[in-house]
């Protein structure tokens, strides 16, 4: 029993940080991707503007 639980707690570990990673870098790419889009509609309202 000692055994397994040791083992267990092994496995469970790294199951968290690569949650945690998973979490920040999916965060950050949506940041990123709402910055982008956010920059895409400036820039569609500013060409609009010129043509307009």
């Amino acid at each position: 029993m000692r055994f397994l639980k040791k083992e267990l707690k092994q496995l469970s570990y790294p199951s968290k940080e690569k949650v945690v990673k998973v979490t920040t870098i999916t965060l950050f790419s949506s940041i990123i991707l709402a910055g982008l889009i956010s920059l895409d509609t400036a820039l569609v309202q500013k060409i609009c503007g010129l043509i307009l």
